[in-house]
């Protein structure tokens, strides 16, 4: 009998076939690592939109002494290529606060990470439940504390690391995945058109939105928009060709064949980060699945910027728990789609939007205009990677997800108006990303 490849594992989690994906992980798990596994438990989690975790429970303890490991590994396509897909040592070298793996398999396609099991609960658990807060409370103020300190600490390690890389440089960094790769089908042409995970989720296809409404996207995605009384003088089409240009690996050149880099997480968003007790709590960061030594300096904080903020509340993680709390209508007339709907940042997410401006990005913007290392379209270039993460990570359509995780038309809507106002600046009005860069054009 054929092996299963994790394609195929994650399938069946994906699909809710858990119990299937628990059987082949234990072979899996059992032909990488000399261990006694007894069973493996695949979590059933909505914050896994491109991955798989869960427990391996063992026969006996290993040579630690440890019983319980806690599992996580990616697979998703244009991954062949990939070198040194986890990068715990790196990040532990340069300073970062990252959990080591007791087990690490790097052969392309066997990508896994074992961990010790931990009592501590992921900070994104930790937050889905402040989110129904309308007020700060004593844990909210003990969650907001350590996020500054990470905060903090991070933009010390991105200083520390900031340095000019050669170009090449970036063509071997992982983090390329969660942007320019999912956009093309063919990652090492420099003239890719669109294609990727654009063409396999959007291009020819049909939305379901509210009121029992079916749209061509290709006709949605010529219209501009007006969300709330605010009109964006821009459409899908071009947010993800503009996306398509200023993401490219090629586009990076800022010196000669040189890029400002930092050595860095990558993906640290709060599903990726442990809310450890203490007094102070503190955070810690695992599954370094897409850590570089050269990553864009610009880049390497909008995963955490756009998951721990803009994907909140419950939206982009949570469809139908937000379907219900959520009133949105639309109408598509005179070349705009116009959309009115009650979703906004939560006092939580407010507040990490304002520690995260204040304490990482405008020093780190500060310190690139110090150094001449700020390109002039900046704002341009955060926004279209702000762009691709609700468009790119996971079917913004309707009922095109998964078994744990799939929009409905409300959500969908609201899906594409968020993006909308992460990839274009307000030609009147204003709203909570273009007061954020306000802020950043003062550092």
């Amino acid at each position: 009998m054929n092996e299963p490849s994790l394609a195929a594992i994650q399938a069946d989690a994906r699909g809710g076939r858990e119990q299937a994906a628990e059987a082949s992980l234990r072979g899996f798990l059992s032909a990488l690592f000399p261990l006694a596994i007894r069973s493996v438990e695949v979590r059933r989690d909505t914050l896994s939109l491109n991955s798989v975790n869960g427990f391996v429970h063992l026969a006996e303890p290993d040579k630690n002494g440890v019983e319980t490991l806690f599992f996580k590994f990616h697979h998703e396509e244009n991954e062949e290529g990939l070198k040194e897909y986890y990068n715990s040592k790196l990040l532990e070298d340069n300073g970062y606060p990252v959990e080591m793996p007791l087990y690490a398999s790097h052969e392309v396609g066997k990508q896994v990470l074992l961990y010790p099991f931990k009592q501590a609960e992921r900070m994104a658990d930790a937050c889905k439940r402040l989110d129904a807060l309308s007020a700060p409370d004593s844990e909210m103020e003990r969650v907001f504390k350590a996020q500054e300190a990470l905060d903090a600490l991070v933009l010390e390690r991105y200083l520390a690391t900031l340095h000019e890389a050669p170009l090449e440089k970036l063509g071997e960094e992982p983090i390329l995945q969660l942007f320019h790769h999912r956009l093309v089908d063919d990652k090492d042409d420099p003239k890719a058109a669109l294609g990727g995970r654009y063409s396999q989720f959007y291009a020819k296809k049909i939305l379901e939105l509210p009121g029992n409404s079916i749209v061509a996207y290709d006709d949605l995605a010529r219209q501009k928009w007006h969300i709330n009384g605010v009109t964006y003088d821009d459409s899908l089409d071009a947010a993800f060709a503009r996306a398509l240009k200023l993401l490219a690996p090629a586009a990076h050149r800022w010196r000669g064949d040189a890029y400002p880099a930092v050595a860095a997480h990558g993906d640290a968003h709060n599903g990726n980060v442990w809310f450890n007790e203490g007094s102070p709590p503190h955070l810690s960061l695992f599954d370094p699945a897409f850590a570089g030594p050269h990553i864009p300096a610009l880049l390497a904080e909008i995963k955490p910027t756009f998951h721990n903020i803009f994907a909140h509340p419950l939206w982009l993680y949570d469809a139908a728990e937000a379907d219900a709390k959520l009133d949105i209508r639309f109408s598509a007339q005179h070349g705009y789609v116009e959309v009115e709907h009650n979703w906004t940042l939560s006092p939580l997410r407010r507040r990490f939007l304002a520690i995260k401006r204040d304490r990482l990005w405008k020093p780190l913007i500060a310190a690139l205009k110090a150094k001449n290392l700020l390109p002039r379209n900046w704002q341009d270039y955060m926004r279209s990677a702000l762009f691709c993460c609700p468009t790119l990570v996971m079917n913004l359509r309707a009922n095109a997800g998964n078994a744990s995780n799939s929009h409905t038309p409300k959500t969908s809507l609201l899906g594409f108006s968020v993006a909308m106002m992460l990839a274009a600046a307000p030609i009147d009005g204003h709203d909570e990303l273009s007061d954020f860069f306000r802020e950043l054009e003062r550092a």
